[in-house]
């Protein structure tokens, strides 16, 4: 077997994983024997590395499971120019600042300001134990919201495409087709594409139906599917990121290998293997269509979107929970009567509870709220 990417004979010494979805947005499965290990790091530094970055909003919007790895923070800029980093767990750095002012009767003694209450808990402990050593640490976070030090909207692009970012949806194609036995060989249009930079592309958008029979609801999910069934004596794949992104590619317009039908389908979010049912069927004149754009009807990319949208939202309101659950709980440990360290007392306990539930009435009645309208029947 000879490297799909620079055609040098792979063996043990220069072997490598290739990825068929990539690990830095939740692919799992690894094949040996299809990509030697220079074009691996080659490769995933840039056909891979320009995917990731523009699925990077995705990846963060759907909380996608790394097999290895943390998704890395999301630079976005505002309409007014403004730079901030939307982090792994949906936040925003540094645009929220957590001011904290120290005051021992009069005197104003300090004041922090640092991107997150996290952070500004680490530099009050840091001050604490070097310089103000009656300073209660919890006391004054609770003191302490997270400001927004801009009122812009930011904005970040959800497009897939260009040279790089094509060539790893190829490379991913081919690589499925090899692990379930086709021979390189017989793939010429994808090892043109793949080792000549002026090769034409072999694949386009496709959004005229949904190829995935048996789609699970609700789920982002990623595939890579290859099938010789009913082509016109193509072998073509299909590749799909988050629901959102829908290629089908063009292996080969002259396939004679055995009947190929296989797919790899995971859900990002969750870090599972999916096992789903497929129907390519795109006959060769249909192909010169996608090629051309035109199998990309007005409306059905962002309709495919929309359906998996509630996800999305359901994590950040998730996200919000768990935000506003850290801050009450600081607050009412700090305002309960207790030290740090101490045992609660029946009357702290008492009073922890009172103060966290007065600390999130606002937030749920504004949830409360919320429900009531929506939930309200629309009048004929």
């Amino acid at each position: 077997m000879n490297c799909i990417v620079c055609d040098v004979p792979i063996v043990d010494a220069n072997d490598s994983e290739e990825h068929v979805v990539a690990n830095a947005i939740g692919g799992r499965l690894k094949v040996r024997g299809v990509v030697c290990r220079l074009c691996n790091g080659t490769t995933g530094h840039t056909w891979d590395a320009v995917l990731a970055n523009q699925l990077h909003p995705l990846s963060i919007m759907f909380d996608i499971k790394r097999e290895r790895g943390e998704v890395p923070h999301l630079k976005a800029t505002t309409i007014a120019g403004e730079q901030i980093y939307i982090r792994n767990d949906g936040s925003l750095h540094p645009a929220p600042t957590a001011p904290v002012t120290y005051t021992e009767g009069d005197n104003t003694l300090m004041r922090v300001t640092t991107p997150t209450i996290e952070e500004a808990k680490k530099v009050l402990e840091t001050l604490q134990k070097r310089r103000f050593h009656k300073l209660d640490v919890e006391k004054e976070l609770s003191k302490a919201e997270e400001q927004w030090k801009f009122d812009s909207i930011f904005k970040f692009e959800l497009g897939l495409g260009g040279v790089e970012s094509g060539r790893a949806i190829v490379k991913a194609a081919l690589t499925l087709a090899l692990h379930n036995g086709v021979d390189a060989r017989s793939c010429g249009n994808a090892l043109r594409y793949l080792r000549n930079p002026d090769a034409p592309v072999p694949y386009g958008f496709f959004f005229e139906r949904d190829l995935v029979a048996n789609r699970p609801d609700r789920t982002p999910l990623h595939c890579v599917a290859v099938s010789s069934r009913g082509n016109d004596g193509q072998l073509l794949g299909y590749v799909e990121y988050f629901g959102v992104h829908r290629m089908v590619v063009c292996l080969a317009d002259d396939y004679r290998g055995p009947e190929m039908h296989r797919a790899y389908a995971i859900n990002p979010h969750r870090g599972e293997e999916l096992h789903i049912d497929f129907s390519i069927n795109i006959s060769r004149q249909d192909m010169w269509r996608c090629y051309d754009y035109e199998c990309l009807p007005e409306g059905t990319q962002v309709a495919a979107f929309h359906k998996v949208m509630p996800l999305a939202m359901q994590i950040n309101q998730q996200r919000s929970i768990r935000d506003i659950a850290g801050k009450a709980a600081r607050y009412a440990f700090a305002n309960c009567g207790a030290k740090p360290g101490e045992i609660l007392t029946a009357e702290q306990t008492r009073k922890l509870s009172a103060v966290a539930a007065q600390f999130l009435a606002p937030f749920l009645m504004h949830r409360l709220g919320r429900s009531a309208v929506n939930t309200e029947p629309a009048k004929s």
